[in-house]
């Protein structure tokens, strides 16, 4: 069980490395297309986490009600 989950792991390691690898060389051309790609993903992830800290606050205003 242990051996298998550890295969697992060793598997999904070398898949993530190849992705990297070709996602780094189709954006080596394309630099400024990669920090937008970056800062947009940066941006979505920031705005849901916000608007999911506000569906919090608002659920906690309800119960205080």
């Amino acid at each position: 069980m242990y051996v298998q989950v550890l295969e697992d792991r060793s598997f999904v390691l070398s898949f993530f490395r190849s992705f990297f690898r070709s996602y780094r060389t189709k954006f080596q051309i394309n630099k400024l297309s990669f920090f937008m790609y970056s800062y947009f993903t940066f941006y979505v992830l920031f705005l849901w986490i916000y608007t999911l800290k506000i569906k919090q606050k608002k659920k906690k205003r309800e119960v205080s009600k």
